[in-house]
């Protein structure tokens, strides 16, 4: 008789217990793919955030310099029995028009509003009020990303290439209501005779300087937090050069 030959079968226990750490590492290089990401993704964010972090820093670090900066000449000064200049002494910047004019103003500063620029002329920019100029004193870092607050603007200037009226007292008068001008007082602007009001109508507190420089008819608002600092802003504007004054 002939023997019949023996299949030998795997160990079915040896088979579950393979396909058991089988399924145990895939299982575990899904969990160990998806950590990863998730490291990923949370180390980003954090990197993020200290990029953000470490701008605000930085803006706040420029401001405290200026600060720094006024209360060391503030202390030099009086050791030495003298009044402290407004603000941080800085290097100055030259803004210089298409329309013929130029204005240095404090380096630290940030032209804000440049809309005269956008017309050929300013007799153009005057018709669609666009004849005007605005500066801020803070530095460009903390510069607001959408809009300016009004508190905020240190200097906004409006140019005439037309009088406005026939002389500084009648566009004072077309300007602001007779009730509501509380003062008015003579100012020498560098070499130009101007005025300036102060109207209870006008919003926050604002000064209002005019002087004519040349053929240039130019209205100034100061606002309210800067009217202690009136002698820097008289020195900007005494800066005024018409184009006829660098022929």
């Amino acid at each position: 008789m002939e023997s019949i030959p023996v299949k030998h079968h795997p160990d079915i226990r040896w088979v579950a217990a393979a396909s058991a750490v089988i399924t145990a590492l895939v299982a575990g290089g899904i969990i160990y793919w998806n950590s990863a990401i998730e490291v990923r993704n949370e180390l980003a964010a954090a990197r993020a955030e200290n990029d953000e972090t470490v701008e605000g820093l930085r803006a706040e670090i420029g401001g405290l310099r200026l600060i720094v900066e006024g209360m060391k000449q503030e202390l030099t000064a009086k050791n030495a029995g003298l009044t402290a200049p407004a603000g941080p002494v800085t290097s100055q910047a030259l803004f210089t028009s298409r329309h013929g004019f130029s204005l240095r103003y404090p380096q630290s500063w940030i032209v804000v509003d440049t809309a005269s620029e956008d017309y050929a002329t300013l007799a153009e920019a005057q018709k669609t009020l666009g004849n005007h100029l605005a500066f801020l004193s803070f530095v460009p870092q903390s510069a607001p990303v959408e809009g300016v607050p009004a508190h905020q603007a240190k200097l906004e200037l409006w140019v005439y290439s037309t009088p406005p009226q026939k002389g500084l007292d009648e566009w004072i008068g077309a300007n602001h209501a007779a009730k509501d001008i509380l003062s008015v007082a003579d100012l020498q602007v560098g070499p130009f005779a101007g005025k300036m009001v102060e109207a209870a109508a006008e919003p926050e507190g604002i000064r209002v300087i005019y002087f004519q420089a040349q053929s240039l008819w130019v209205q100034a608002n100061v606002y309210p937090e800067n009217t202690e600092r009136l002698e820097e802003v008289k020195a900007i504007l005494a800066a005024f050069v018409p184009e006829a004054d660098n022929l």
